[in-house]
């Protein structure tokens, strides 16, 4: 199932660190056996939402209808934004980004917030005098943030990035670059100091979903260790000889504000969802504010929609059906262009494809809007759901150009005999969305005679 059941880290031939996980038959993570935190059980309702933790620490959880999660008795939610939670007031805009947080007696600690025209975070100021600020670059990636303390002392930190995954920061006084597993969010060493004279190496132990736990250094020495409330707030600092922000996949902890940043959304770890709506409407889900239904099962790296917390690299099974769908007419790459348009062509993983001529009638299967059943792009077996067919085709919500791709239906063609098809693997869009299937071109299927829709249905 490509889930983790163990891990274990071992120095001198004597075991440091170890981690025994269990699932039950829905694959929802039921227990974990720790040899620092001891053993945690969890527990889930129907719907397979987290309802109670049982260990080092301890918690259990409501859910409204909708979704939102309702962590006290003292929690009200309108419309899916969060307007009171315990001694916390909220107020939002026009647009439904949070703009003011208001806490303790009479409510007199306020901190406001403030967005750009693209609804993102560039300011906030709190109760005590400190004071955020943030930039971003053209692709809305966070750059540069400034935060100013009451005293009046600044520091400044800047971004590197390398897609969508944060590659290193810079500040006065400290440089630290990120390593990744290839292909993923999921953090695999942290380098300290700037140049090869000043580099000092760390290595990241995640947990099943790659929220970092540990830190190691080169001698296999824990030097930042802490333990997690389950939506994500850091609960007890074992460790802290280093600092790492990292937190649930695609996050960035602000000390200044105690939120997460996500790339495209700031989530807030206290309430266990984000303080703007999801950039990509109801594409992310129907609840946009809702972080994941179960954060021991699934992440959102990218702050727009949630996936299982073990899919980010890895790859799904490609499977070739050129040869089975009919005649082979020819094999293209990038270096070897074939008749595809390089749009077209550049969807494919290294632009390879095979021209296969339908040796019959064939089924095909797309995704796409229920008001359009035709497109160019299928595949020999159905859609499962939206969030499968984003994650195995590819499909970004939001296009870099800022073209969307809604998917509401899945629909059954019958492609004619004789058609030229276009087969490959399909390419990675961005790091989430990771493709590996196949994908089977049909070049203006409307125009073809002989073609039939055979049926459809909603995907959710």
């Amino acid at each position: 199932m490509g889930r983790l059941s163990e891990h274990r880290v071992s120095q001198a031939q004597q075991q440091t660190l170890f981690r025994r996980y269990q699932y039950n038959r829905s694959g929802n993570l039921t227990q974990v056996e720790d040899n620092l935190r001891g053993l945690t059980q969890y527990q889930y309702d129907p719907l397979d939402r987290l309802t109670s933790v049982r260990g080092s620490v301890s918690e259990t959880f409501a859910h409204d209808p909708a979704g939102n999660l309702i962590q006290d008795q003292l929690s009200n939610v309108e419309g899916n934004r969060l307007l009171f939670q315990g001694d916390c007031h909220y107020q939002y805009d026009e647009f439904g980004n949070l703009i003011q947080e208001a806490r303790g007696t009479n409510q007199s600690l306020v901190t406001t917030y403030e967005y750009d025209g693209q609804h993102r975070l560039t300011r906030v100021e709190k109760h005590d005098g400190t004071i955020a600020e943030y930039q971003y670059d053209a692709f809305g990636r966070r750059i540069q943030k400034a935060v100013t303390d009451k005293t009046g002392h600044q520091k400044t930190t800047e971004f590197l990035w390398q897609g969508d995954k944060l590659l290193a920061e810079s500040g006065d006084s400290h440089y630290q670059t990120y390593l990744y597993e290839y292909g993923s969010f999921k953090p695999l060493a942290l380098i300290t100091g700037e140049g090869a004279a000043n580099a000092t190496p760390y290595f990241y132990h995640l947990d099943q979903i790659g929220t970092p736990l540990e830190i190691t250094d080169a001698t296999g020495q824990v030097a930042w260790s802490v333990d997690y409330h389950s939506y994500g707030n850091v609960a007890y600092q074992r460790k802290a000889e280093i600092v790492s922000p990292l937190r649930f996949q695609g996050q960035y902890y602000d000390e200044e504000t105690g939120l997460h940043y996500n790339r495209h959304r700031y989530y807030s770890p206290n309430t266990g969802r984000f303080i703007t709506v999801d950039p990509i409407g109801l594409a992310g889900g129907l609840n946009n504010y809702q972080y994941v239904k179960n954060p021991t099962g699934w992440i959102d790296p990218l702050g727009l929609m949630s996936v299982p917390g073990d899919c980010p690299g890895k790859s799904p099974k490609y499977t070739d059906n050129a040869s089975k769908l009919g005649t082979i007419e020819g094999e293209y790459s990038a270096i070897n262009p074939g008749p595809l348009d390089d749009g077209i062509a550049g969807t494919f993983s290294g632009g390879r494809y095979k021209v296969v001529s339908l040796k019959e009638d064939t089924i095909l299967y797309r995704a796409g809007t229920e008001s359009n059943p035709y497109g160019q792009f299928f595949s020999v077996e159905p859609p499962i759901s939206e969030i499968q067919t984003r994650i195995d085709k590819a499909v970004l919500p939001v296009w870099p150009g800022g073209g969307k791709s809604p998917i509401d239906t899945a629909f059954e063609l019958k492609i004619p005999a004789g058609t030229k098809v276009y087969v490959g693997e399909v390419g990675s869009q961005s790091k989430a969305f990771i493709g590996g299937t196949e994908q089977i071109v049909v070049l203006q299927p409307w125009a073809l005679e002989g073609v039939e829709v055979m049926g459809s249905k909603a995907l959710k």
